[in-house]
């Protein structure tokens, strides 16, 4: 399973952490997991999965 940072995240979307905290309070994007202390990783294939839900919602 591969997983991503939330920095791999923000830069990937080119998003605030802010902008990101919305969306996964109104838009389902998934949520992080606490790898150790304050770093959360998100599953590479939930992201992926979400974003195709997107494409396919337009």
């Amino acid at each position: 399973m591969e997983f991503m940072s939330r920095g791999d995240v923000l830069k990937l979307f080119d998003i605030s952490v802010w902008t990101l905290r919305r969306w996964q309070n109104e838009r389902q994007f998934p949520d992080a997991i606490a790898a150790s202390g304050k770093v959360r990783m998100y599953r590479k294939s939930e992201v992926e999965d979400w974003l195709e839900q997107l494409r396919e919602a337009a």
